[in-house]
């Protein structure tokens, strides 16, 4: 099963759901949380939020789990032992008022791997081997990603000082 989060923030992340709506012509299951995208995905589960529980039990089925360059995905994949394929939203093609999410994706480059060019998701997707991207499952508590989103933002307000030192305190690096 293909995993992909576009997550729940008012601007829409069509890019993504888009680049999805090419996966589900394999046959393999796709499930996507779209979020305020109205992109149709033919052929998919599509839904604009899911339960928690519903959430936590796709993570762990998911051969491959796709999403926007935020922490929740990174951390929710990380902790079922699956390293993501991260995509991060433009502010430039208005589907985020910064450019936090780029910056993130490039701080966590060594723990998923980042396609910012969507013409090459689908490849990524194919070719991808679970067994080649596995990982210790990583314990994350909701304060850690409580203190890891203020961070954001306040990066997204303007106060950068410090951004990448705050980060690896908070992740253990």
């Amino acid at each position: 099963m293909i995993l992909v989060i576009a997550g729940l923030h008012e601007l829409p992340f069509d890019r993504l759901i888009r680049s999805a709506a090419t996966l589900a012509l394999d046959g393999e299951e796709l499930v996507v949380q779209r979020g305020s995208s109205r992109v149709e995905v033919p052929g998919a589960s599509t839904f604009e939020s899911l339960p928690a529980d519903r959430l936590a039990a796709a993570y762990r089925e998911a051969r491959v789990v796709v999403g926007q360059a935020s922490p929740g995905v990174l951390f929710d994949a990380l902790s079922v032992g699956k390293r993501p394929v991260l995509t991060p939203r433009r502010p430039e093609l208005g589907e985020h008022v910064d450019d936090h999410q780029v910056r993130f994706a490039e701080f966590v480059a060594d723990r998923a791997v980042i396609v910012h060019d969507l013409d090459g998701l689908v490849e990524t997707v194919r070719t991808w081997r679970a067994e080649d991207h596995r990982c210790d499952p990583v314990t994350v508590d909701s304060a850690v990603v409580r203190s890891v989103g203020a961070v954001i933002e306040r990066v997204a307000r303007g106060r950068r000082a410090r951004f990448t030192d705050r980060l690896r305190r908070m992740i253990g690096r």
